[in-house]
């Protein structure tokens, strides 16, 4: 396994492990007796200073002084973990995650010992399940139902069950097991979160109804900011955004809160949008916030990314087109937030000056790297004053797509369930988003939905998502988790050598944009949301408006 797979599910796993903060009592779950927590903080002191197997040594005998001890079980587990990679490293060898493995088998050993030596402990249950995630899901769901009947208010072995419904495609079951959790621990936020984020593939209503419980039960906690957070990035309604990312800023300060810390972007381009006015305002205030380090720096730009704007707006006003066009030209691009608006100023101003043609060539370079409906709708304007119709337009973005256009590499693997052969070139002809993927990978699921929509969009006649599982270990859940979700995608059997080698994908979800030639367009990354959606749907559908022309680009496929 690679390093980016690690990455992936030691994220994953953080995920399954770390679903609350201390304080809680989560059936027989322990904060430490004042033996073990001694224990314990030796452990810590020495993972600070990377000696992870004297660390591990130390929560080893936290654990031994309380078994119920939850904290020191996923430290253990980590720690033993990064002491069989140290070690390897230390002897001059290169096993990534295979240290890892190694680490979490020794691990196994030692909770199998414990298994016996306190039979009726449910933490030692769930924690044996847990080191077998990514190895073996039976056992994982053996344990977790050992721990649940040992404990039934156990909720993070319901979690870890529910973890395993949801790769499996039975959102029914994920969410009734997220319930059993919440509860169980009706005074923790955490399970009341994850039950409450689980109901959006199922009922919207509900879903809205219960995260803002989660934040009117727990103001004053993290995951009540987190409830508001995800519901405001699931909002389509721009006025209910803002409404909503304005309670997450008022009832969980910035200075406090991560989760709302992180949800002020969000609040900024919502702004942009509505009253740019606020949107400086805000950037201004974030910047004060967080005098220095790299929040600082991107809440700058984002804030000189805004007042210049405003400000070529007003010179445009005054006709200072010139003017305007050098300030806008300067402007730092920020990351993460939609600057179409940046790229339409520009070009009114450079056609304010007198530059027509310059405007649309440098506009026709931002529709051909990122296509929206606002710059093709202004792009076909400018490309009028000049004479130039839609066809043309077209095939001056076309022109720029050729350039990039490479032939893909025909292959052929094997499709899950009736193990025919299938190749790339079965699907000459029509648009292919060749999507690499595992069941486990969070980002993956969260962008599936997004692709099924755009897929049922364009019509499974005219485009195909070929979605290849590079991580074999995880074929058990392919088909189920497709089909519980209903997503109409192709799904082949790959390995990360294939991802890697053959077509540089290394991180996932990867995606890569195929023409009806054959050609790789695009390269794209995780999808998800209606912006990402809708310049998805607007490349394939100029790419399918290319071939029903009957043009071909160079270097196609034949």
């Amino acid at each position: 396994m690679k390093n980016h797979i690690k990455r992936h599910r030691l994220i994953a796993l953080s995920l399954v492990l770390l679903v609350t903060l201390a304080g809680a009592a989560w059936g027989q779950q322990s904060a430490g007796t004042p033996a073990a927590k001694a224990e314990f903080e030796q452990g810590e002191a020495a993972f600070k200073k990377q000696d992870y197997a004297t660390a591990a040594a130390s929560y080893r005998k936290a654990i031994e002084l309380d078994p119920d001890f939850i904290a020191a079980h996923e430290k253990f587990i980590a720690a033993s973990a990064a002491a069989a990679r140290a070690k390897s490293a230390a002897a001059g060898e290169q096993g990534g995650s295979t240290d890892t493995e190694v680490g979490q088998s020794g691990a196994i050993a030692v909770y199998e010992e414990w298994a016996r030596k306190y039979p009726n402990k449910p933490a030692i249950q769930w924690a044996l399940g847990d080191l077998y995630m990514y190895k073996d899901y039976d056992k994982v769901e053996q344990y977790s139902r050992k721990a649940v009947e040992l404990d039934p208010k156990f909720a993070r072995a319901w979690q870890s069950l529910a973890l395993i419904e949801e790769v499996r495609g039975n959102n029914a079951g994920q969410v009734a097991y997220l319930k059993k959790a919440a509860e169980a621990v009706p005074d923790d936020p955490a399970p009341l979160f994850y039950y409450a984020n689980s109901l959006k593939r199922t009922n919207r209503s509900e879903y809205e109804k219960a995260s803002l419980q989660v934040a009117e039960r727990f103001p004053q906690h993290e995951r009540g900011a987190q409830a508001l957070y995800w519901l405001s990035f699931e909002e389509t309604n721009p006025a209910r955004k803002v409404e909503l990312l304005e309670r997450l800023k008022t009832q969980y300060p910035v200075d406090k809160f991560n989760w709302s810390a992180s949800g002020m972007s969000m609040l900024f381009d919502a702004y942009r949008k509505s009253a740019p006015s606020k949107a400086a305002a805000l950037a201004e205030e974030m910047v004060k916030a967080n005098p220095t380090g790299s929040q600082n720096k991107t809440w700058q730009t984002l804030l000189d990314y805004q007042k210049n704007i405003i400000q070529a707006r007003a010179l445009m006003a005054e006709k200072k087109f010139a003017e305007a066009v050098t300030l806008l030209g300067a402007t730092q691009l920020p990351r993460y937030i939609d600057t179409d608006d940046l790229f339409l100023l520009k070009a009114a101003a450079i056609e304010g000056a007198g530059q027509t043609q310059q405007a649309y060539d440098e506009l026709l370079k931002q529709v051909a790297k990122e296509p929206a409906a606002a710059l093709r709708t202004e792009l076909n304007k400018l490309g009028s004053k000049l004479s130039k119709a839609p066809a043309q337009v077209e095939a001056d973005i076309w022109g720029l797509w050729d350039a990039q256009a490479k032939p893909a590499k025909d292959f052929t693997l094997k499709h899950y369930g009736d193990e025919k052969d299938v190749s790339l070139a079965d699907y000459r002809g029509k648009v292919v988003l060749l999507n690499f993927w595992y069941p486990f990978c969070g980002p993956c699921r969260g962008e599936n939905p997004s692709l099924q929509k755009v897929l049922e969009q364009i019509g499974r006649e005219k485009f195909a998502i070929l979605a290849v599982n590079i991580y074999p270990k995880e074929d058990q859940f392919v088909l189920p988790y497709f089909k519980g979700n209903r997503f109409d995608f192709v799904p082949l059997r790959g390995n990360t050598e294939f991802a890697e080698k053959e077509w540089s994908a290394r991180g996932f979800p990867t995606n890569y944009l195929i023409d009806p030639e054959g050609r790789v367009v695009f390269k794209l990354g995780p999808m998800r949301g209606d912006a990402e959606e809708q310049k998805l749907e607007l490349r394939i559908r100029m790419l399918l408006a290319r071939q029903a022309k009957g043009q071909k680009g160079p270097g196609s496929a034949r």
